[in-house]
Formats: structure tokens, C-alpha cells, sequence
């Protein structure tokens, strides 16, 4: 039998609004690329219909450019597709 080791990292909130969503994980990227399992929690939305998308906050995002959701592929984050 052969072990493996499986190296899971795990990140809170993932808030991607800024236009270069790269750029903005670009100081952890090197980490994140280096693990087997990625995971994060999106908080905001990707979309450009302008919508407030998270109304508790007291500063409303209106979404995350859908274009940096590349950026979470690039540093191997997991796609999940539950709801709450």
C-alpha cells in the first residue's frame, strides 16, 4: 500500500471586487498553487448587473467583475456548487 499525503488549505472570505482579481491574490498565489486542495468562501457574487448582493454589509458590494473569477482557478481553488 502506498501513502500519500494530501495537503488541504482552507481561506475565509474570498472578495474579489478589486479589477485585477490576479493581482489581488497574487502575494498568497505561490501558497495556494503549492496545495492538492484549495478552498474558500465567495462572499460576494460575480456579476456586473450592478445589484447589491450582500445587504448586511455596510458598505453594499454590487459584485465581483465575473472576469476574476479566473483568478480563483489560477491559485487552484475548488469549485463547489451547494446553496445555503
Amino acid at each position: 500500500m502506498v501513502e500519500k499525503t494530501v495537503t488541504l488549505l482552507a481561506v475565509g472570505e474570498l472578495v474579489l471586487e478589486e479589477p485585477n482579481g490576479e493581482f489581488f491574490l497574487s502575494p498568497a498565489a505561490r501558497v495556494l498553487k503549492s496545495a492538492d486542495i484549495v478552498v474558500g468562501q465567495g462572499e460576494i457574487a460575480f456579476t456586473s448587473r450592478g445589484v447589491s448582493t450582500y445587504v448586511e454589509m455596510f458598505h453594499p458590494y454590487t459584485g465581483c467583475p465575473p472576469a476574476n473569477i479566473r483568478a480563483l482557478a489560477i491559485c487552484r481553488f475548488q469549485r463547489n456548487y451547494s446553496c445555503r
